[in-house]
């Protein structure tokens, strides 16, 4: 879970800190997210959980649809065993 969890979060890469950034710059968020979601989340519910981590990491306020298309991304992964 966390390496799909990985992927999609350092594609989303909010502040543009990657490439340049370490590459486990957002591996603590990933395995945050990554612990609190399973196979029957839903896209929302990811969103949620991806808004929340976000928020609460870098005391900003992350909507949850800024959060979507991440959320959809590991949905369709966990989905979809890729």
């Amino acid at each position: 879970m966390f390496k799909i969890v990985k992927k999609a979060v350092d594609e989303f890469n909010p502040f543009c800190l990657l490439p340049d950034a370490p590459d486990d710059e957002f591996d603590s968020e990933s395995r945050d997210i990554a612990g609190r979601i399973n196979v029957n989340s839903t896209v929302e519910e990811i969103a949620s959980i991806i808004s929340s981590v976000f928020s609460r990491s870098f005391d900003e306020i992350f909507e949850i649809a800024y959060c979507m298309k991440t959320a959809e991304k590991i949905h369709h992964a966990i989905n979809h065993k890729e």
